[in-house]
């Protein structure tokens, strides 16, 4: 059973939360302070981040093996040829716009498994960056997609084509890292759900992106913190619908208007961690609800 709510124009909801703990009087506590991240005597001047990896600048052919690098693939390159042996341990992909890459089955871009390592995808409008098979006659699930584990942090992507790829466990794009952006990405063909977030793992922002040719209605699975990164001009195709996991709410958003439905499929906890959350819905917003699903607001505070 699906129980359906929609927030219209005329109606503001906004749920709040204080934060997690029992209460009682006020305690002392000792101030806290960011934790320095560099040694320099005598100076409260952070030193410039320097990144540990050598930085390899150019056009590769192929990308056929583990790596730790700070590696950029300029502007027009490809097409490059990536293979299942490849693979970012640490460091950083950055791929300019108008740059195409190619991956052979069973490959894809696996970026912050074990170690620190971020993914910067910066097409333009004139010029995006093509992610496919290299298939010849390329079919959905051709390869493995995009994975964004837990140590990609603040990884982004923009004016990217994402075609053929995924898999029904872990979609074209796969995030499990926080902080990721979206924008702009036209993802076609996909095999299973076309983006899935999962664990801790959230989007900052998800704005202008285009989804088509989906083999399931299920076009997204999204943590609840995901829900506030949707501003009103993604499109979906007919029919199809946003799930949204259980889990919590620690920080106060607003969930923006998708255009399809968030279907709740589990319990969504408000409870702010270091201060009150404040849950908004913009207007517009349909809530669906699978039997035994809800917002909890109020149980921890």
């Amino acid at each position: 059973m699906v129980s359906s709510v929609r927030l219209g124009a005329a109606l503001a909801v906004a749920l709040t939360l204080g934060a997690c703990g029992p209460k009682g009087p006020p305690v002392a506590v000792e101030a806290k302070h960011p934790k320095r991240t560099w040694i320099e005597a005598g100076s409260a001047t952070p030193r410039p981040y320097v990144s540990p990896y050598e930085t390899v600048s150019g056009c590769p052919t192929t990308l056929a093996q583990a790596e730790s690098v700070d590696r950029v693939i300029e502007r027009g390159c490809g097409p490059v040829r990536v293979t299942p042996d490849y693979r970012l341990e640490a460091g950083s992909l950055t791929i300019e716009a108008g740059a195409r890459l190619e991956f052979e089955a069973s490959a894809g871009l696996f970026i912050g498994y074990s170690h620190t390592a971020r993914l910067e995808i910066r097409g333009e409008p004139d010029a995006p960056v093509v992610l496919t098979s290299a298939s010849a006659a390329p079919t959905p699930g051709s390869w493995e997609g995009l994975r964004l584990f837990p140590a990609a942090a603040g990884s982004s992507l923009a004016h990217v084509e994402l075609e053929y790829a995924g898999d029904r466990e872990r979609s074209a794009l796969y995030v499990e890292a926080p902080e990721v952006s979206v924008e702009r990405m036209r993802l076609r063909d996909c095999a299973g759900t076309a983006v899935h977030v999962s664990g801790d793992g959230w989007l900052a922002r998800y704005r202008g992106n285009t989804l088509s040719g989906l083999s399931s209605p299920v076009a997204m699975l999204i943590t609840p913190a995901s829900a506030t990164a949707f501003e009103g001009d993604n499109e979906f195709p007919p029919g199809s619908r946003i799930h949204v996991l259980k889990g919590f709410i620690r920080r106060s958003g607003r969930w923006g208007d998708p255009g399809v439905p968030f279907i709740v499929t589990g319990v969504i906890d408000v409870a702010g961690a270091d201060e009150p959350a404040t849950l908004e819905f913009a207007p517009g917003v349909e809530l669906r609800f699978t039997e035994g699903a809800y917002i909890n607001v109020g149980y921890y505070d």
